[in-house]
Formats: structure tokens, C-alpha cells, sequence
């Protein structure tokens, strides 16, 4: 019989070996070029053997050589296939090994258990001295990863997530190494899922790139001259809890670049954050706002005394002198504003430490600390200051002029002059004092248009005092004005008087301490006008004799908080007698403020003052009241 036992088997043999063989081309025609190769080519390798099965089953009925030589054609085609498979995995081992980055295959094995079955010679690099455990089992630092879902996790844990939900990870940053993020190594890590049991993990070593970005930060965020950060680093720091700030500025320090130039300012406010430096704490930061201006943020402190103690320490030291590398020394006094956090974020921190700063610098320096008192005064201020401004060029609306006398205390119905006084009365505010509108106006510089409006009122009405000069106060920054002289002679051609008619007023500190350029000639050239030039609230602050001798001052006033109310006010006594001594010294004509008794009075005279002014004489009148009361003396 032809079909024996062993025949049967041979031919199931040969039947399986075709079946297989046509489904592995059939289910090899779906798949990617790689998988279909292999597919294929086990193919073919199947049919090679059930044709070979066959050639044994057959050999009775054809030829044995063609069945081996029909075995031998698929066999040809798979052993080529494998070739090429052998080939291409070797080429994706060198790919794999010579990687610039780092890769790894990983194989999820029973338990979850991870197993490393190739990797590249850079991840073999980057992973040191380590065991491919201690690898996988690196925690990601908090904050050192730009997924904060990744914070505090393994590569382990990681990749097994991945494995599980399917969901890869890219770009994900992970620093490893030294504790400062500029220095360690940085790497752009991917963890891909290939199949249910093998994952890819890659990575690419950023560091040089993070350190160039770092480099890029500090350029964008410190500040080249002092070394300090600047204000681009508050949006990065707007989340960190502050307790306090300190606002610093240094007073005059105009007059350092004025005096000595930009490079000897520029050597100050390096000078200047060194100090500074030595003042805070490693937690605090140091930021220079712009200019002179500087902010410390403390990062923590016990109560606000401590922060006060803090801010006196600071400001102590900025008194000390600084030197100068063109020779010599400068001394510089500071203003310094302190508030500690409420309930707002860092930029209201930064408001209420600005306010106190500003607040103790038109108090002329020191330390002032924020209260909510403080806020109603500047927004009050700020109120004014924008009233102001609604008021250029219609002062009549709400402004007036009231005139005090100036008396003779050798023959007081001889009238010396009669001062022009400004009085604003508000619509909604109400009666706002000189006190209190004039430094506004001056730090806002709308004192020149007051002044103006001054001029003109009293110019106009000259006539009407009959020869008594008039005197009006002015403004360093009115002398400040480029031509102010030729624009006052020519208002006194405008309105047919001389310039000898108008007396004018500048208060002494300005005449100090203002390192304005055009003040000293417009002084000079008014004087060279005939015009009487008398120095307000003289004695108010350091007296200053060298001043005096630079300009035609025709008179002195001696401020009223100065002058004794009895005989028995020793010290008061000797410091306005000791004026009034400097003040004759340069015979210049000496007249005394605030006058309300006769003791002050007969005081004054026997100093040797020439003139008084005061309530004892007359308070300040309308237009009307003090031409009447001129008229009734004379």
C-alpha cells in the first residue's frame, strides 16, 4: 500500500509546513516593510521544507532532484530574507550603540520587574559608575522637571505608567547631579511604548544648552553695574513669599553725576550695592529699580521692629562717606521706605514701600515705615498734585492773592514792602495751605505756572501801591528756566513798570542744595536788572556765607521759628543774634519773620534786625483791605 504509517505523518508534515507557509505570507502582507521581511522570508522557508516533505512522498512518480530543486527555490528566498534581517539588526545595534543621546530597551517582565536589553554607549556614559538599578530608581527632584506631575518620581515608576495607560512622555526635563541648576547635567528625556512588554527610553544631554539659557537669565535679569537684579526678575519672583521690603534712594545724587561725572555716579551706586549686600541676609533679594533706587525684599523677620532695626542699619551705613577715585570724598544721605506684607501680592508690597520711601524724602531723608495713615496722605497729595494740573492756565478760578507788610522796626510807619501771598481754595477739597500745595507743586514743577500767574497779577496791580516794592516768591525751578530774566524784563515793559518795582523771594535750601545749572545766572542777570533780591527762611537748615557772597542779595529774612518770644529763650537768642550778625557782616539789610509781640519786637531791634514782619504789624490782606491800611499809615 502506498500510504503507509510513515507516509501519512510525512504528508501531514509536508501539508502543515504549506499551510504555514501561506499564512505567513498572507498575514505578512499587512505588516511594516521590516516585519513583512521576516515574515516572508520564514515563509518561504516553510515551503522550501513542505516541498521537500513532498519530493519524499513523491519520488515514485517524479523525479527526487526536481522536488529538492522546487525545495531549493524557497529556501534560496528565505535564506536571503534572513541575510538581510541579520544585516539590519546589526546596522540598528550600531544605530542603537552609536546614538548621540541616550537609549535603552527595556522588557517588562513578570512582577513588573524591568529588565535593560540593549542601550547606547552614551546612556552606558551617562550612567556612570552607577548600577542600572540605582539608574532606574532616580528620583526626579521637585522643581527639576518642567512636568510637575513627574516631580518626585523614578524612570521605574515612569516607565511602568507608561507601559500601563499607553500615555508616552516627551520632553521631559531632568536635571541630575550637583544641587545648583547652573553646574550638573540636564537632559531632554522620551519614554516610549513599542509593544506590551518593551519600552524605549531616550534622552539628550542639554546641559550646555540649560547653562547657555541660564547665562541668557542672568544677563536678562541682573544688572550689569551693580551686580544686583533688576526689575525683570519680580515676575519671577512674584510667587515667593516675601515678608517685607525696603525701599532705598539716595538723596542728591543728581549732584554726584552733575559735580564729578557719570562714571564717578556709576562708581557710587556700585559702591553703594556693596554695602547693601553686606546688610541682607543669603534669602533676601537685592534689586536695583533704575537710577539710584534700589529694593531689598526680606525674606522673613520677626515683627516690624526687627525690619525697622534692619532699615536703621542700612541707612547708617549709606552715611558713611564714599571715595572718589578722582580725589576726595562725597557724603550721601538716603531716604528709605519699609512695609511689611498684608494681604496683597508683591507689586502692593512694592506700592506701600515706594510710598514710605517718598514719603521720607520729602521729610529729607531717613527711614519711614507704611501705615494706612501714610495712604491717605499721598492719595490726598496725589489728589492736589492732579488739581494742579486741572488748573493751568485758569488759577483766577480758584486762586487768589492776598499782601503782608513788611515794617520798619526803626520807624514803623515807614513801609518797607508788602509780600504776595497765595491762597487756593479748593471746590472740593477746601482750603488747601501754601504748606502743603507748594512742595506739591514744586516736585511736580507746576510751581512755574503759579508763578506766572503771580507775576502777572502783581504786575499788573504795582501801580496801585504806590512806589511800596512788591515782593514774590519764587521757585528755584522758575530761575532754573532757560531766559526767566529776559522773560521778566520783558513782562515789566509789558506792563510799563521797572524791574526795581518787583522785589523776589527764593527760599534759602534751594539756594543750598539745588545743583541747578541756570539758578546762579538768572540770579545774576536779575540783579544786574535792579531787581531787590531777598533770601526767604534763612537760618533753616545750615547757614550758608559763601552762598551769600555769590549773588546781589539786597536782603535777608530770618525764618520765624528762630526768633524768641521773650528774653529769657536764651539759645533762640544767640542763633538769631549770631544771623543777624552774619547777615550785617555782608551789608545786606536783615529783616525778621513772625513777629506777634512787642518783646519779639523790641528783641529784634535790639539785634539789629532793620525790619519786621509779622502779626503784630498786620495779617495777611485782600487787595482792598491792604490798600486801605496803607493808605491810613501813610
Amino acid at each position: 500500500m502506498f500510504f503507509t504509517s510513515t507516509n501519512s505523518a510525512t504528508a501531514a508534515i509536508a501539508v502543515s509546513y504549506g499551510v504555514g507557509g501561506f499564512l505567513l505570507l498572507w498575514r505578512g502582507r499587512s505588516r511594516s516593510r521590516p516585519c513583512r521581511r521576516v515574515f516572508y522570508s520564514m515563509a518561504w522557508m516553510f515551503l522550501s521544507l513542505s516541498l521537500e516533505s513532498a519530493a519524499f512522498l513523491s519520488q515514485d512518480f517524479l523525479p527526487p532532484t526536481l522536488y529538492l530543486l522546487l525545495g531549493f527555490i524557497p529556501l534560496a528566498f528565505g535564506l536571503s530574507g534572513l541575510s538581510v534581517i541579520l544585516k539590519q539588526i546589526q546596522l540598528g545595534g550600531a544605530i542603537l550603540r552609536n546614538a548621540p543621546g541616550g537609549v535603552i530597551l527595556l522588557r517588562l517582565g513578570k512582577g513588573q520587574h524591568l529588565q535593560v536589553e540593549a542601550c547606547s554607549d552614551a546612556a552606558t556614559r551617562d550612567m556612570g559608575q552607577n548600577s542600572w538599578a540605582s539608574f532606574l530608581d532616580f528620583k526626579i527632584p521637585c522643581a527639576n522637571s518642567i512636568n510637575p506631575l513627574d516631580e518626585g518620581r523614578s524612570l521605574r515608576e515612569a516607565v511602568t505608567e507608561v507601559m500601563a495607560t499607553g500615555k508616552e512622555i516627551h520632553g521631559q526635563e531632568i536635571h541630575r547631579g550637583a544641587t545648583e541648576k547652573q553646574s550638573g547635567c540636564w537632559t531632554l528625556q522620551d519614554i516610549v511604548r513599542i509593544n506590551s512588554s518593551h519600552a524605549l527610553v531616550s534622552w539628550s544631554n542639554i546641559s550646555a544648552l540649560k547653562r547657555a539659557q541660564f547665562r541668557y537669565q542672568k544677563l536678562a535679569n541682573v544688572d550689569p553695574l551693580t551686580k544686583a537684579f533688576n526689575r525683570n526678575i519680580l515676575e519671577r519672583l512674584g510667587s515667593i513669599p516675601f515678608a517685607g521690603v525696603i525701599v532705598v534712594d539716595l538723596n542728591q545724587f543728581k549732584s554726584v553725576n552733575d559735580t564729578f561725572g557719570h562714571k564717578e555716579g556709576d562708581l557710587l551706586l556700585k559702591k553703594m550695592a556693596s554695602r547693601l549686600w553686606t546688610e541682607i541676609a543669603s534669602q533676601d533679594r537685592l534689586i536695583r529699580m533704575g537710577g539710584d533706587e534700589f529694593v531689598i525684599l526680606v525674606r522673613s523677620f520677626n515683627g516690624l521692629a526687627e525690619l525697622q532695626a534692619i532699615a536703621k542699619r542700612i541707612h547708617k551705613t549709606l552715611q558713611h562717606p564714599y571715595e572718589l577715585t578722582c580725589g576726595g570724598t562725597v557724603k550721601m544721605d538716603a531716604s528709605l521706605g519699609i512695609a511689611q506684607r498684608g494681604h496683597g501680592g508683591i507689586d502692593k508690597l512694592l506700592k506701600a514701600g515706594d510710598l514710605a520711601m517718598y514719603s521720607a524724602k520729602n521729610a529729607g531723608g531717613g527711614v519711614e515705615i507704611w501705615s494706612e495713615a501714610l495712604e491717605r496722605k499721598e492719595l490726598r497729595r496725589k489728589r492736589i498734585e492732579q488739581a494742579l494740573r486741572d488748573l493751568r492756565g485758569n488759577h483766577d478760578s480758584q486762586m487768589t492773592l492776598q499782601y503782608q507788610p513788611i515794617v520798619s522796626l526803626h520807624n514803623r510807619k515807614h513801609i518797607c514792602g508788602m509780600e504776595a501771598l497765595v491762597r487756593w481754595n479748593h471746590p472740593t477739597l477746601g482750603a488747601i495751605s501754601p504748606g502743603e500745595f507748594i512742595p506739591i507743586a514744586e516736585s511736580s514743577r507746576e510751581i512755574c505756572h503759579i508763578s506766572d500767574w503771580v507775576l502777572v497779577r502783581v504786575m499788573r496791580r504795582c501801580r496801585l501801591f504806590s512806589g511800596i516794592p512788591v515782593s514774590v516768591n519764587l521757585s528755584p525751578w522758575d530761575l532754573e528756566q532757560i531766559g526767566f530774566a529776559e522773560s521778566f524784563k520783558s513782562m515789566c515793559d509789558r506792563f510799563g513798570i521797572s524791574p526795581g518795582d518787583i522785589a523776589l523771594e527764593v527760599t534759602e535750601r534751594p539756594v543750598r542744595d539745588f545743583p541747578f545749572k541756570h539758578y546762579s545766572d538768572s540770579l545774576r542777570m536779575l540783579g544786574s536788572l535792579g531787581v531787590s533780591l531777598k533770601v526767604d527762611d534763612f537760618g533753616v537748615g545750615e547757614a550758608s556765607p559763601g552762598r551769600l557772597m555769590e549773588s546781589a542779595w539786597a536782603d535777608v529774612k530770618i525764618d520765624a521759628s528762630l526768633v524768641p518770644f521773650r528774653r529769657s529763650d536764651k539759645r533762640k537768642l544767640a542763633i538769631c543774634s549770631a544771623l543777624i550778625t552774619l547777615v550785617k557782616s555782608f551789608s545786606i539789610h536783615a529783616t525778621v519773620e513772625g513777629i506777634e509781640t512787642e518783646e519779639q519786637a523790641a528783641i529784634a531791634k535790639e539785634l539789629g534786625a532793620d525790619a519786621g514782619q509779622g502779626y503784630l504789624f498786620a495779617r495777611p490782606m485782600d487787595l482792598e483791605d491792604a490798600l486801605h491800611w496803607i493808605k491810613k499809615r501813610t
